[in-house]
């Protein structure tokens, strides 16, 4: 990765720069996405030239570099790009932490390394098999780290490195202060109220992974940091692919045995579409409702292989749960991909539950 860009204000911002040309002022897959007002789409390309990387603005458009509005400059590390006068800074840099050295089976989530004086995660991710592997990877960081989303754990850097001879995938996420969805269903059973929140956001999240063409592929409660204020950020995007991308066969059933999708569990990674989230995302709610996921067993086999078995309605379990969660649930969790619905009818759905207090009494 020769250079990255790094948003300097607002939500934050990473993008490695692997793929050209880039589009600045997009909220297109793999390109930088600014939300300022009056910041068009397409602003800006940036392209890998002989003399360097050039940015070149778009028709009827401009741009600030070091105080002056341009139409066309070849940039330097350092540089601090302004899509309008009053946009967010990015910064053009090739690095924005050391990597550490830590074994390759270091800790799921290492603590305490810090960015421009904030907190992060960092942590190794399963090695790849070929440049292809490490190009989709790439693309991934820039897809979800190039527009930051308050429910997706935020990229702050990332990339490929050689660790004890081997070279592996990395990846450094803002570190998020609250529990994980797992250590909730430890402490009691999970109020409606706050399940719908939850989900709530998870749901917001996919819609806009999903947008990006980015698939997470393991939606479980171990993934999801529920925070103090009650909504909650999906994290670990170690199992992460694109959807337009053809899989790597893999040597076992990728997920959290529980809430793996059944078409993945029999089809294997040919069957990974976007509908393996929205199952993972109804699994997570239906478990934290219910105390038990909707696929279980005495063993991680059992609990596989019972994916294609229809789960229980909540209510038997004797929780009062809004006919319209429930169903939404049920449909979901349902073992043909095609007819569950998708994270933009997940989303609306659950927001208009969350909105009927009448239902929750």
């Amino acid at each position: 990765m020769p250079a990255s860009f790094h948003r300097q204000d607002g939500p934050g911002g990473f993008v490695p720069l692997a793929e050209f040309p880039l589009h600045l002022g997009s909220d297109l897959s793999a390109t930088v996405y600014d939300d300022a007002p009056g910041v068009a789409p397409h602003h800006a390309t940036l392209r890998l030239e002989s003399e360097g990387y050039t940015l070149t603005a778009e028709a009827g458009c401009t741009f600030v570099v070091g105080g002056s509005e341009a139409t066309h400059t070849t940039l330097a590390m350092g540089d601090a790009v302004h899509l309008t006068p009053h946009a967010s800074p990015w910064l053009f840099r090739s690095r924005s932490l050391e990597v550490p050295s830590l074994p390759a089976q270091a800790p799921h989530r290492v603590h305490g390394i810090t960015l421009d004086g904030a907190r992060c995660a960092f942590r190794y991710l399963p090695p790849l098999r070929g440049a292809d592997g490490e190009r989709r990877y790439l693309k991934i960081l820039a897809a979800i780290g190039g527009a930051p989303h308050p429910a997706l754990a935020q990229i702050v850097d990332g990339g490929l490195t050689h660790v004890d001879g081997r070279r592996r995938r990395w990846l450094a996420t803002r570190w998020i202060d609250g529990k994980s969805a797992r250590d909730l269903l430890m402490d009691r059973q999970v109020p409606v109220e706050r399940v719908l929140a939850i989900l709530v956001s998870l749901a917001d999240a996919l819609v806009h992974l999903h947008a990006r063409g980015v698939i997470h592929r393991d939606l479980a409660p171990g993934n999801v940091i529920v925070t103090p204020g009650g909504g909650a950020v999906l994290i670990d995007y170690g199992q992460a692919v694109l959807s337009a991308t053809e899989l790597p066969e893999s040597a076992g059933v990728v997920g959290t045995p529980g809430f793996v999708a059944p078409e993945e569990v029999v089809y294997g990674p040919a069957a990974v579409t976007s509908a393996v989230d929205v199952y993972g995302l109804a699994a997570v709610g239906y478990t934290l409702l219910t105390g038990a996921p909707p696929s279980c067993g005495d063993d991680v086999l059992d609990a596989l292989a019972s994916a294609s078995i229809a789960p229980p309605h909540p209510s038997a379990y004797g929780i009062e749960v809004p006919a319209p969660l429930e169903e939404l649930l049920l449909a979901a969790l349902g073992p043909d991909p095609a007819e569950r619905p998708d994270a933009r009818t997940l989303a609306a759905v659950l927001a208009d539950v969350a909105g009927a207090p009448k239902e929750l009494a």
